[in-house]
């Protein structure tokens, strides 16, 4: 049993470490695109920037509050932890990290939201319980402060860490996004 036990610690904090790779290679491909972009075309100006202290005045213990949530998550249903690092890679790679992928399909809706992409359709639903809980605890403390973007991103860095992988700041202020359309996920 240890043997098999200590293959499963290996092959997570693999497959963590790779998703937190990728997490920053998004950041880094989503800045460039960025740059890209504005030499082309005139874009919005930006109210803010992204920051490690965005919620410093409004929700100083959002980090603290989200950490609760993933390390019970963690103990109680360790399978919660890849689940929420493969969503936050899911809602990364489409219009970027805006917890689009959150949105749930409307009952009799006419659109398709992007969990209904057969990408999609496995993720796990302990990802999306661990979100809610961190969100519910959020909202209970800092009500209508905290956007789910961010603690989704938070809760992903958490899990990393708690595989054994590097504890990193996670840059908060992301804007959460109004709609999910399948159509804007690419094959």
């Amino acid at each position: 049993m240890g043997g098999r036990s200590s293959f499963l610690r290996v092959a997570l904090v693999t497959l963590l470490l790779g998703f937190y790779f990728v997490s920053c290679c998004v950041g880094f491909v989503e800045a460039g695109y960025s740059n890209a972009t504005k030499r082309k075309r005139k874009r919005v100006p930006v109210r803010h920037q992204l920051s490690l202290d965005f919620y410093a005045d409004t929700c100083p213990h959002v980090d603290q509050l989200v950490a609760t949530v993933t390390a019970r998550r963690f103990r109680d249903s360790p399978a919660s932890g890849a689940a929420t690092i493969r969503l936050f890679f899911h809602d990364c790679f489409v219009e970027g990290c805006d917890a689009s992928v959150l949105i749930a399909p409307t009952t009799g809706g006419k659109v398709v939201v992007e969990r209904d992409v057969e990408d999609n359709k496995n993720l796990a639903p302990e990802a999306f319980e661990t979100v809610e809980m961190a969100k519910a605890l959020v909202e209970s403390k800092c009500p209508g402060l905290v956007t789910c973007a961010d603690i989704l991103a938070m809760a992903a860095r958490d899990f990393v860490h708690l595989a054994g992988g590097p504890n990193y700041g996670v840059k908060k202020g992301r804007k959460d996004s109004r709609v999910s359309m399948a159509g804007k996920v690419r094959d």
